[in-house]
């Protein structure tokens, strides 16, 4: 039965244009996905998910000149399919084993990396959405892992004497590490972005692996098709000899 499905070309093609319509739909969704989490403050700033974003740009082009070399029975756009999808699975699948091998150490330092890149209003939108207050600790505004004012979160309102993390006054040179580290604000934006990027960078690498091995289904069903096309034209070629 295999055998006859994979030697018949009405089927090989069916299963081309079927594969292709979900890479449509995968990458879609995927761009919907990556869209939503870069809009998350600092995540944005993050790299890993924009060559994600990148392969989702690619692969929904690509699905469509695959979709139109199936449907059209053509050599030369199935080869262009062909060309473009190779590359895309091996990118895509070494960005999805990077997301998967990636381990909490190495988290952090793309987390460091992403509020390094990140300016004032972003640090400070990641501290108004996650309820904390700075990255590791109160650090001074011009420090690379520093952080804006802390005024908004409940430990500062609540607080009876205004700590200088809560208003805008940790720039001053005069101030000591110990003031700093008193701040009594002690959720820290870290351990509450570090869990919600584990379970994006996780979903993420585990749909982008999963699309890079349908990509390579894709691929062999490309070559079955070209060679099943090829086959029937020498048939009907000796046909009429």
């Amino acid at each position: 039965m295999l055998y006859s499905f994979w030697c018949n070309l009405s089927s090989t093609r069916t299963a081309l244009l079927s594969i292709n319509v979900a890479f449509l739909l995968a990458g879609i969704a995927l761009k919907v996905a990556i869209q939503l989490t870069i809009n998350t403050p600092v995540v944005s700033k993050i790299n890993l998910l924009d060559s994600l974003d990148a392969c989702s740009n690619a692969l929904i082009p690509i699905s469509i000149v695959g979709f139109a070399g199936a449907w059209m029975k053509n050599h030369t756009v199935l080869f262009m399919y062909l060309l473009c999808t190779f590359p895309l699975c091996l990118i895509q699948f070494s960005v999805s084993c990077s997301c998967l091998a990636a381990d909490s150490n190495q988290i952090k330092t793309i987390i460091e990396a992403g509020w390094n890149r990140a300016g004032d209003a972003k640090r400070a939108e990641a501290q108004t959405k996650y309820k904390c207050c700075g990255l590791y600790h109160s650090g001074y505004v011009s420090d690379p892992l520093g952080h804006p004012p802390c005024s908004e979160q409940d430990c500062c309102t609540q607080a009876k004497v205004q700590h200088l993390c809560c208003i805008n006054e940790l720039n001053k040179s005069t101030i000591s590490s110990e003031e700093i580290q008193s701040c009594p604000c002690t959720d820290f934006c870290m351990e509450k972005i570090s869990d919600k990027f584990t379970v994006i960078v996780c979903s993420l690498g585990t749909s982008g692996l999963l699309l890079s091995f349908a990509e390579v289904a894709a691929i062999v069903l490309s070559i079955a098709m070209r060679d099943l096309m090829n086959l029937n034209f020498d048939r009907a070629r000796a046909l009429y000899r």
